[in-house]
């Protein structure tokens, strides 16, 4: 981790595909914890959203 941001965080990954499925880990976990709770008690929008940003060293 490079730098967490309020709710957010900064991470350097060695490769795109590690950033990748750490992104899909992350969604899935957040699934599995949100089961059983109801639509209108759910965060939603940018709580949810995960960005990745590609870059030649």
């Amino acid at each position: 981790m490079i730098k967490l941001m309020g709710d957010g965080a900064l991470v350097e990954f060695g490769s795109v595909v590690d950033a990748v499925q750490c992104a899909a880990d992350i969604q899935r976990k957040m699934a599995e914890r949100d089961k059983g709770i109801a639509d209108d008690r759910l965060m939603a929008g940018p709580a949810s959203r995960i960005r990745g940003q590609a870059a030649n060293p």
